[in-house]
C-alpha cells in the first residue's frame, strides 16, 4: 500500500511539489509498518540539525525499518531536515536557538509542529550585569 495514494495525498506526490521526495520516504517507512514518526530538533549559534528520529507502528510500539532501513533512515532524515527548514517559521537556529518536535501520524497524514526558542535578558543589579534565559514555546 503507498501512503501517497491510500490516504489522500496524491495530488501532493507530483515532481512539481518540493516535498515529493519526503512523500516517497514516508510512503517506504509506511510500507514497513510505520504509523507514526516523531522527530525532534534543534538549534543555535547559526546551525541546526535533527536530533532523534522516533518510529513507531500503530499500537505506538517502536519499530525498526525492515529492509534498506539504512537507506530509509537517512532519506527521511535528509528529508525532513529540509522539510523543517521550509515550513517551521520561528528561528531556532540563530543565536541561543531553539528546537521543537514534528509528528507525523502516517494514518490520517497530519503533521503537527511545535517548539520553542531561548532568549536571553540582560538585567543590571547593584552594578552587575546579570543573563536569565527564558525558555518562550512555540505553539503551531
Amino acid at each position: 500500500m503507498n501512503v501517497t495514494q491510500a490516504h489522500g495525498v496524491a495530488l501532493l506526490a507530483t515532481t512539481n511539489n518540493p516535498h515529493s521526495a519526503i512523500l516517497e520516504v514516508l510512503s517506504r517507512c509506511y510500507e514497513q509498518g510505520a504509523r507514526n514518526i516523531v522527530v525532534e530538533f534543534s538549534g543555535g549559534g547559526d546551525e541546526g540539525c535533527v536530533d532523534d528520529i522516533h518510529i513507531t507502528d500503530a499500537d505506538s510500539a517502536p519499530i525498526e525499518l525492515g529492509v534498506g532501513h539504512y537507506e530509509i533512515y537517512g532519506d527521511l532524515s535528509t528529508n525532513i531536515d529540509y522539510f523543517i527548514e521550509r515550513n517551521v517559521d520561528w528561528n531556532w537556529v540563530d543565536n541561543t536557538g531553539g528546537g521543537g518536535r514534528l509528528s507525523i501520524d502516517l494514518e490520517t497524514t497530519n503533521i503537527y509542529v511545535s517548539g520553542y526558542t531561548y532568549e536571553v535578558e540582560t538585567h543590571e543589579v547593584d552594578g552587575c550585569s546579570l543573563d536569565v534565559e527564558d525558555l518562550v514555546g512555540v505553539e503551531i
